[in-house]
């Protein structure tokens, strides 16, 4: 995860996609804009009340619209051994043994 915050703008980099997380003027509250790795844009349908409410909003979207190959590769960083899946056991990639 990546977060980098410019003039009231906090860029958020998860699960291959970006959102922005914008606090809006006169403590109106904050907002989310995002476009998830899959491709999909989505934004926060009101505004929250604090910037932490507005970033558990875009992740959960960021996160639902992961690619599959991040979403894997994520879950799989540091693998170093094999392990079972529905499929018997396979390798770090996912390749049955």
């Amino acid at each position: 995860m990546t977060v980098e915050d410019t003039a009231g703008v906090t860029e958020l980099l998860l699960a291959g996609g970006r959102a922005e997380v914008i606090q809006l003027p006169r403590e109106q509250g904050f907002v989310w804009e995002a476009t998830g790795a899959d491709g999909t844009s989505g934004q926060a349908e009101e505004p929250v009340g604090s910037q932490l409410e507005a970033f558990a909003g875009a992740e959960a979207f960021l996160i639902q619209h992961a690619d599959d190959a991040y979403v894997h590769d994520a879950a799989h960083a540091g693998c170093f051994q094999p392990h079972l899946s529905a499929d018997g056991y396979v390798d770090c990639d996912g390749r049955p043994l």
